[in-house]
């Protein structure tokens, strides 16, 4: 009986939730999106038993000025969460930013030129935010962190600086200098960093890397690099050499890196990483190389893409890490099937994971997206998932997913269905 009544909450909760969009666009007056998510997971069926219900809801708002993006989670059966979240205001002359709880806001870390300082994009606290004011960005994490980063180019040359200190005052902070200049083609970049951490002897680090064109290959680029990093400066100790090679082209995206870090102390060495990575497509479309291969966007390739990618680090005492990943996606039927899969390989770890991933465009109104994951690892691990999204218009559609994955002999089963309206 009390599965019964949380399945009708659950469904009241939905239907409920079905007339937010037009109280949204009457409060809001804008341009966003709300999405809503219903959930039945089972645990082992037919062991009822261990059935869940569960009700998401997620909401996008935009207008000039400012733009907001927030889930909440577990609407039935317990207390609202608020799941990850980003608002942003912008400014001509001042942009602020607030995300957390596991938003990845960008693409990429915010980082010096060496990666001695870094300020993560990904944060899983409940509140970071940043501002950006001209050629300044200052970020702040809720646990007492700060970053701040700037460049500004002067006579022909560009001036750098990055800095992190936590909180309180008297920890002191760490930062770098940086210089970047052209010379004849030849692009030098040259820090100094000092360390004023009471926690750490004040030792300074010092970077230089360069970047070379080599004229014999077109648009390729040789980059050498050479570090030290003492231990008062950010906890490291170590000395690095870094070789790369990028070469890159609308069709032809190749780069490879060697990097030889030893101990900035005694010597000793500490690690060496080869990477590789090489990419391919038969057009250029809309999508940039890093975006043609996510789940969300591969159906928009015109053309085959494939890329391939290699990761070895060894460590002390002959300790090798390999992982090896070839990912490919072609349109099967240009402008109705799609298909996107992935194969890696980490031999020490003994493990192997395969993914297949399908867009089916039945129709205007009818999508269909099937998936298969397999993992062989010290436990190995099925998923099956099919969705079903139908388009009531350029404004609104509707989905329901089915998943199953099979851990070790153990099944998990889960049922959704939701909505997304613009608005």
């Amino acid at each position: 009986m009390k599965k019964l009544v949380s399945l009708l909450t659950a469904v009241l909760a939905l239907a409920l939730i079905g007339t937010m969009p037009a109280v949204a666009a009457g409060v809001l007056k804008t341009d966003g999106k709300l999405a809503g998510e219903y959930k039945i997971q089972n645990g082992n069926l037919p062991a009822a038993a261990n059935l869940t219900t569960e009700v998401n809801l997620a909401v996008e708002a935009e207008e000039e000025g400012w733009r907001a993006e927030a889930e909440l989670g577990n609407l039935i059966g317990g207390a609202t969460a608020l799941g990850e979240y980003q608002i942003e205001f912008r400014d001509p002359r001042l942009n602020l930013s607030f995300w957390g709880l596991g938003r990845e806001y960008q693409e990429e870390d915010l980082t010096d030129p060496f990666e001695f300082i870094t300020s993560a994009h990904k944060y899983m606290g409940n509140l970071k935010a940043r501002a950006i004011a001209g050629p300044l960005t200052v970020d702040f994490e809720d646990d007492g962190e700060f970053f701040v980063f700037g460049e500004k180019e002067i006579a022909g040359q560009t001036l750098g600086i990055a800095a992190h200190h936590k909180l309180p005052l008297s920890n002191g902070f760490t930062a770098l200098g940086y210089d970047r200049i052209n010379l004849a083609g030849v692009e030098l970049t040259a820090g100094v960093g000092v360390n004023t951490k009471a926690t750490a002897p004040s030792d300074l680090a010092y970077a230089v890397k360069a970047e070379v064109p080599v004229p014999v290959v077109p648009e390729l680029k040789a980059i050498a690099q050479f570090k030290i990093q003492p231990a008062g400066f950010n906890g490291a100790d170590e000395k690095e050499i870094k070789l790369e090679g990028v070469h890159e082209t609308d069709l032809l995206k190749v780069n490879g890196s060697f990097a030889n870090a030893m101990s900035n102390t005694t010597g000793a060495f500490k690690q060496n990483v080869v990477e590789a990575t090489a990419e391919w497509r038969g057009a250029k479309g809309e999508l940039d190389w890093d975006e043609q291969f996510e789940s969300d966007e591969y159906f928009k390739n015109t053309a085959p893409a494939v890329r391939a990618q290699l990761n070895r680090t060894t460590t002390p005492g002959d300790v090798v890490a390999t992982k090896i990943a070839v990912t490919g996606t072609s349109p099967i039927i240009p402008g109705q099937v799609w298909v996107l899969g992935s194969l890696v390989n980490e031999p020490e770890a003994k493990r192997t994971e395969i993914k297949g991933d399908g867009y089916i465009k039945m129709s205007e109104k009818i999508i269909l997206e099937p998936g298969v994951r397999y993992e062989k690892a010290p436990v190995e691990t099925m998923e099956l998932i099919g969705k079903a999204t139908y388009q009531m218009n350029e404004n609104g559609k509707v989905w329901a997913k089915y998943a199953q994955k099979n851990t070790g002999g153990t099944r998990n089963d889960e049922i959704s269905a939701g909505y997304e309206v613009l608005f």
